[in-house]
């Protein structure tokens, strides 16, 4: 199965055995809204500070998470690297939630680092 490039309404048609067969939603501007407005929350940042830091209106922010309006592949992974997360969590494509080190010091992030190259053995 291979998607092509996603359209006004987040939406790309989907080949099946080189056969398009449907439209299927790839990132919906809710889903994406609901993520981006999520983590904004959770980091303590207000709409105005994400806007300033991207480059962009505090309308055109309100627009994305209210789900009323998509941003560009530019500006989606500059929210991505802002929030620091990826374009999969923001679209919801990943099912886990990203592992946020803020507030911990360095010891305690070694600490982690070396229980997941544990995993890695």
């Amino acid at each position: 199965m291979r998607f092509f490039g996603i359209g006004s309404g987040g939406y790309g048609k989907v080949e099946v055995a080189g056969e398009i067969t449907h439209e299927a939603e790839l990132c919906g501007y809710g889903v994406f809204g609901d993520n981006i407005r999520d983590i904004r929350v959770q980091k303590g940042l207000s709409q105005q500070q994400v806007a300033e830091h991207i480059g962009t209106s505090l309308t055109q922010v309100r627009r994305w998470e209210a789900g009323q309006t998509a941003p560009s592949i530019d500006n989606a992974a500059l929210l991505a690297r802002f929030y620091n997360v990826s374009l999969d969590r923001l679209c919801g494509l990943q099912d886990r939630p990203d592992l946020d080190l803020e507030g911990l010091d360095e010891k305690q992030i070694e600490a982690l680092k070396a229980v997941v190259e544990g995993f890695k053995r």
